[in-house]
């Protein structure tokens, strides 16, 4: 009698694609034929990016991963949940209030026996030789990796619960549900950078997945010690070794916001190339775009940002304002080779209005040709701007959006700049 696995093998893989999680998982337990026909599908589909806890189970089941021939070369990301199980007596009123009095006391012992589960774990170091035994494992197969953190919204039902599928429920269990977990970015970002350490792992690519108002904004209003370890700071100590080193690193920052009034916004820092890269992730470009602000929500990190640090800047499908934008590439104009602007939607800066009243179009391009005198690539296109009688509104003001060489970019702009004025 013919099977699921003797199907041939192009529509046995249609099958596999539209199967779930789940499912995929029990297929691969079927059988040593089941399982070396899932595993593959089940390694493409949900273990690119995996976002572990900070639990000893949730280690543990990394570890594996990180053993199995078959489903650690799947593995692309690993970004660590930036949460923690609340300490101390205010965790333990919540939840007193959030359940009946027949059961909160239970919940309450249960708590605490978490706590101190937890609280053993860091303090033995167990934490970060799980983390440093798994780089090792992807680091000798050859994998490379993005490491990084993971806000996870208790609210957002798109994601999986804090430990689902990683046994870590068989032992938190109902505690998994409950708002007594707290925002802890620097110190997971601080533990996955000390196992790397530990390791000797080439650490050369640190992503951040972060929410509004949660990781990001990074550092703003709080004191920095060695002792509470932010996320801003750990940032700015990586690139600042990696400028040195001159070594082969990337820091990529996605932030979501708390509405839909605003895109998903990624900025990209690569080294040794120099280069700079913000824009809207793909979701809805046509009505909503990201807001480049450079400043307002990286804290430290926007102080290496400030310097003569990029020779490559590239800004797309984003909300720029203009004086802000100009003040930015002001800062890099001594080493700024290549500058590109896509789908750019231009606004002044409400608080530089008094100062710069008109910085329109004219004077931008003015800017450009008459400050940056380093650049050898400029390309232009899609700009439009929110401010009447100041840009071409909804069309580029420019038909030959890509120039080579500070020649033709010193022309091209004086061309444009008469056309502008006739």
């Amino acid at each position: 009698m013919a099977s699921l696995l003797d199907l041939p093998i192009e529509v046995l893989q249609l099958v596999l694609d539209n199967i779930n999680c789940e499912s995929l998982a029990y297929l691969r337990l079927v059988c040593k034929k089941a399982y070396y026909a899932a595993t593959p599908t089940f390694g493409r589909k949900y273990l690119g990016t995996i976002h572990p806890v900070l639990f000893s189970e949730c280690l543990e089941a990394l570890v594996e991963i990180s053993r199995n021939h078959m489903l650690r070369h799947h593995v692309k990301s690993i970004l660590f949940v930036s949460y923690a199980l609340k300490q101390g007596s205010c965790a333990l009123q919540v939840v007193v209030s959030q359940h009946r009095p027949e059961t909160s006391e239970w919940l309450i012992r249960r708590h605490q026996d978490c706590s101190d589960h937890q609280l053993k774990l860091v303090e033995s170091g167990r934490h970060i030789e799980l983390i440093a035994e798994a780089l090792t494992n992807f680091n000798n197969a050859q994998v490379p990796l993005n490491l990084g953190i993971f806000d996870l919204e208790h609210n957002n039902s798109d994601k999986i619960p804090i430990g689902t599928g990683w046994g870590a429920e068989l032992f938190y269990g109902e505690l998994l549900e409950l708002n007594i977990w707290t925002t802890d970015g620097g110190n997971v970002l601080n533990t996955v950078i000390t196992a790397a350490n530990s390791c000797e792992y080439p650490l050369e690519a640190v992503e951040i997945d972060a929410c509004a108002c949660m990781t990001v904004p990074m550092g703003m209003g709080r004191q920095l010690t060695a002792d509470t370890p932010q996320v801003d700071r750990l940032l700015t100590d990586l690139l600042l070794d990696g400028r040195r080193s001159n070594s082969k690193f990337s820091v990529c920052v996605k932030t979501t916001p708390t509405s839909d009034s605003v895109m998903t916004s990624q900025l990209r820092i690569e080294w040794p190339e120099r280069r700079l890269i913000f824009q809207s992730l793909q979701r809805a470009r046509e009505t909503l775009v990201a807001r480049f602000k450079y400043i307002t929500d990286l804290g430290l990190l926007a102080k290496v940002l400030k310097t003569n640090t990029f020779s490559e800047i590239e800004l797309s499908h984003c909300v720029v304002e203009t004086y802000t934008l100009a003040k930015f590439i002001q800062n890099h104009a001594r080493t700024l080779q290549q500058l590109k602007l896509s789908h750019i939607v231009f606004r002044k800066d409400r608080r530089h209005r008094r100062e710069y009243p008109s910085f329109s179009a004219r004077r931008f391009l003015t800017f450009l040709r008459d400050n940056l005198k380093s650049l050898e690539y400029l390309e232009i296109c899609d700009t439009i701007s929110l401010e009447p009688h100041s840009w071409p509104s909804g069309r580029s003001f420019v038909e030959s959006p890509k120039l080579t060489g500070r020649k033709e970019i010193v022309s091209t702009i004086n061309s444009w700049l008469e056309r502008m004025t006739s």
